[in-house]
C-alpha cells in the first residue's frame, strides 16, 4: 500500500508547473553560470550561494502548500484501513523525491557534464548535489511539522517564514554579534557548537571546507579547518546535516500519528 500511495503522490505532485519551474531555473542558472565564468570552481561557489537561499524557501513553501492543499485527501485516506504511518510516509517521501529530483535534475545535469574528465571537480559537485537533497530533506521536515501541527493556513505559512528568515539570514547575523560583543572572551567552542544549531551553516561549512575558499568560510568555518582540517571538518559537517534530516522527520511523524484529525 505504501508503495501505491508513494506512486499516485508523486504522479500528482509531478504535475505541478511549479516543480517544472524549479527545476529549469537551476538549469539556467547553472548553465548560464557555465557560460559566463567558465570556471568550475566559481560556478560551485555560485551555485552554493544561490542554493543556500532557493532551496530552503521552495522546500518548505512547496511542501507546505502541498500538505494543506492535500489535507481532505489525507482524512479520507485515514477513513480507509490503511495504516498511519503509510500515509505520512508516502506524503513525506513523495515531496522529497520530486524536489530532490528536480533540483539534482536542474543542477545536477550541467554540473555533471562540466565536470567530465576533470576528477575533482566531478566529485565537489557530487558533494553540492548531496548538500542540496539534505538541505531538502530537511526543510521539508520542517514543513510537515508545522501543517500537520498547525491546521489554520495563515498561521502555519508565518512560522514556516519565520524558521527560513531565521536560518538563512537571521541567524548568522545574531551570531556576528554575539561574537563581537563577546569578543574578549573565548568563543571558539561556542561558536561551534551554535554551527550545529543552524543546517545551513553546517551545508556552508562543508561546501566552502571542500572547496578551499577561505575567503567565504567565515569565522565557523575557518575554525572547523583549524580545529579538524578539511576532511574531518567535511564529515563532521555532514553527520550533522544527517542528524538535522532525522529531528524534524521524526517530529512530524509522531505528531502525525498522534494527531486527531
Amino acid at each position: 500500500m505504501l508503495l501505491k500511495l508513494l506512486k499516485y503522490n508523486i504522479k500528482n505532485i509531478a504535475r505541478s508547473k511549479w516543480l517544472f519551474g524549479y527545476t529549469l531555473l537551476f538549469f539556467v542558472l547553472t548553465e548560464s553560470l557555465f557560460r559566463i565564468s567558465g570556471t568550475t570552481s566559481k560556478v560551485h561557489i555560485s551555485v552554493m550561494n544561490i542554493m543556500l537561499i532557493t532551496i530552503p524557501l521552495v522546500s518548505i513553501m512547496f511542501s507546505a502548500m502541498h500538505s494543506y492543499s492535500s489535507r481532505e485527501f489525507t482524512e479520507l485516506l485515514l477513513s480507509q484501513p490503511i495504516r498511519r504511518s503509510s500515509i505520512f510516509h508516502s506524503s513525506f517521501f513523495s515531496i522529497i523525491l520530486c524536489l530532490a529530483g528536480a533540483f539534482v535534475l536542474g543542477a545536477g545535469v550541467p554540473l555533471l557534464f562540466h565536470s567530465v574528465g576533470d576528477t575533482t571537480a566531478l566529485i565537489h559537485s557530487l558533494v553540492l548535489l548531496l548538500n542540496g537533497i539534505l538541505i531538502t530533506i530537511i526543510f521539508t521536515g520542517f514543513a510537515m511539522v508545522i501543517t500537520t501541527a498547525i491546521e489554520d493556513k495563515a498561521r502555519g505559512f508565518g512560522y514556516i517564514l519565520m524558521i527560513w528568515f531565521a536560518t538563512a539570514l537571521l541567524y548568522d547575523a545574531l551570531l556576528l554579534l554575539l561574537l563581537f560583543v563577546f569578543r574578549d572572551y573565548p568563543t571558539d567552542y561556542p561558536a561551534l557548537v551554535a554551527s550545529f544549531l543552524n543546517p545551513l551553516d553546517l551545508a556552508r561549512i562543508t561546501l566552502t571546507l571542500l572547496l578551499d575558499q577561505s575567503a567565504l568560510m567565515g569565522y565557523t568555518g575557518a575554525l572547523y579547518r583549524a580545529l579538524y582540517g578539511s576532511a574531518t571538518g567535511i564529515a563532521m559537517s555532514i553527520i550533522g546535516l544527517v542528524i538535522w534530516c532525522c529531528i524534524p522527520f521524526i517530529m512530524a511523524r509522531k505528531i502525525f500519528l498522534k494527531k486527531d484529525f
